[in-house]
Formats: structure tokens, sequence, C-alpha cells
């Protein structure tokens, strides 16, 4: 079973035409695909609701804009239940004028940066590495392209880090 987790930015909307909105904004990313034999279809969007920063409480609120009535906050679980509220400078959603989507993109930002700055120090001395997907094309099953890529010195060298 596969699961992603899709933000939909809309323009300005009537909270009674969301529903009309998001299936037109996801429209797009129809996956209307021939499924082949023994797979599972998973080609539609089987549920959305309003919940704002997936693994976080909500996007950040500009400073100065906590009361602004047009963010947006979900009183709801998907059960149904009431949703514990949430923290205080945090909403599901709102114009992209009040949301500060910065705060949290920041230092997410700078550990990739950091990572990589490391990945540059520990691979400098290597060779360059075969990708997998080159491997799979070399290697006579996928195991086998695993293993092979795998122990390649840079691979083995960052796998120890």
């Amino acid at each position: 079973m596969s699961r992603e987790i899709v933000t939909v930015c809309l323009p300005p909307t009537d909270p009674a035409d969301v529903t009309e909105a998001r299936a037109a904004a996801m429209a797009p990313f129809w996956n209307d695909t021939e499924i082949p034999p023994g797979d599972v279809w998973q080609g539609e969007w089987e549920w959305w609701h309003v919940y704002g920063g997936y693994l976080t409480d909500g996007f950040a609120v500009r400073t100065g804009h906590e009361a602004d009535p047009r963010l947006i906050r979900n009183p709801l679980l998907l059960d149904g239940r009431p949703r514990p509220p949430q923290p205080a400078g945090r909403r599901d959603g709102g114009p992209r004028g009040l949301l500060d989507l910065d705060v949290d993109r920041t230092p997410v930002a700078e550990q990739a940066g950091t990572d990589w700055d490391r990945w540059a120090a520990v691979s400098a001395g290597f060779e360059p590495t075969l990708s997998l997907t080159a491997m799979n094309e070399q290697a006579s099953d996928s195991a086998t392209a695993r293993t092979a890529y795998r122990e390649q010195p840079v691979v083995r060298a960052a796998a120890a880090l």
C-alpha cells in the first residue's frame, strides 16, 4: 500500500468550494495507468483533509498575524474526534502572506547543506561511484546490483560514518 502526503495550495477559495477547488488542483496528478496482473490499484486519492504541515503542528504564522480570521484550523481529527490545540503561532493554512514557510524550511535547508558538505569531504578522495540504476543495467539481477553498489569504496566509506 502506498501513502503520499501532498500539500495543495489553492487560490482564495470560499470554504464551501474547497472540495471542488481541491479536486481541480489535483486533477493533473491523476494516475490512471493500466494495472499489471497481480498489482493493486493505487491511483486514486482515497481521502483528504485540511491539516497543515505534515509531521508538525501546522504552518508557522507570520508574527503579528496570529489572530487573522483568514487563517485556517481544522478542529477535528480524521476520525471526527476533537483535535488537540495547535501550538501558538501555528495553523493549518491561510493566505500565503500570513504564513512564514521559511521558519520550518531554513533549518532543513541548513541541515541539507551540512550533509552535502560532509559527503563532499568524505567522497573527495574516491573515484566517482556508479549509480544503483547503472548497476542494475549491468547486473544480471537486482540483488547482485545492490551488492555491487554497496561494495564501491566511497559507498562503504559513507556507510561506515
